[in-house]
């Protein structure tokens, strides 16, 4: 039975930036797991490794931000994705390709498909890593923009629409 990383590279993620700021650090990571997790009320969820330089941040805050990428931003995400704030200053590396939240003080990636402004709602430890669960205060979308994917330690777009066909089966 195959249980090592190759089968948990068979997900496809969209890929988030999760963005937070304490006092006058700023920084900013890739996160392939982060989802919705409650339409009611509404909650977001990001895994970080229990490690990581943005873990130890947000156990220092009560806000975060979570953008979702859009294809022409797979560069961006590499690099949020590969280095480690303790080793680089990434707001700086970002430069303007950062943007404030309008309802909290959480860094945004500029050009997402899709932003969140999040409150931290829990946080649990589950193996290796931590679950934070954010309730969105505001979120915007950009319709123009198409999701970056990844998927087996690599990026996509999506691809033509497969329609839908036969009945719906009844209950």
């Amino acid at each position: 039975m195959l249980l090592d990383h190759r089968a948990f590279r068979r997900f496809v993620n969209t890929v988030a930036i999760v963005g937070v700021a304490v006092g006058d650090v700023v920084n900013a990571m890739a996160a392939e797991w982060a989802t919705p997790v409650s339409i009611e009320p509404r909650l977001l969820g990001v895994y970080v490794g229990d490690t990581r330089y943005t873990g130890e941040l947000m156990e220092q805050t009560e806000v975060f931000g979570i953008s979702l990428l859009s294809e022409e931003q797979a560069q961006l995400a590499h690099l949020l994705g590969s280095w480690s704030g303790r080793e680089l200053n990434k707001a700086a590396e970002v430069g303007s390709g950062f943007e404030w939240g309008a309802v909290e003080h959480v860094p945004l990636i500029r050009g997402a498909q899709a932003q969140y402004e999040c409150r931290v709602h829990s946080r649990t430890v589950l193996g290796d890593h931590i679950l934070v669960v954010g309730a969105p205060r505001a979120a915007r979308i950009n319709d123009q923009a198409a999701p970056l994917l990844y998927h087996g330690g690599t990026y996509h777009r999506l691809g033509p629409v497969i329609p839908k066909t036969g009945a719906k089966p009844d209950a």
